[in-house]
């Protein structure tokens, strides 16, 4: 099949590399930010949140999500353990 294209116009062959988002969750930020950083995807929004399991400081999720293949130099976005989400503190009962 043959393309006919205007004179002058140029054309371009580049495909866009695609690449695997990293597993990071339970790993300090630092460490995720720094695996995300090498592999060529652009840091994103950090968000916290508390979780019952992922340690503080830890990354307990990323967006896009950790496996999915996507362009390289993808915004990856990220959430941040804040630990285990404090009880409530009983009020005191009158005297």
């Amino acid at each position: 099949m043959a393309i006919t294209v205007p004179s002058g116009m140029a054309i371009s062959s580049a495909t866009t590399e695609l690449v695997t988002v990293p597993d990071v969750k339970n790993q300090p930020e630092q460490t995720a930010l720094n695996t995300l950083s090498t592999d060529g995807f652009t840091i994103g929004i950090r968000t916290d949140a508390f979780d019952p399991i992922v340690p503080l400081g830890a990354v307990v999720s990323t967006d896009p999500r950790a496996g999915l293949e996507v362009a390289s130099g993808t915004e990856v976005s990220y959430v941040v353990s804040k630990g285990p989400e404090p009880s409530p503190s009983p009020s005191p009962s009158p005297s």
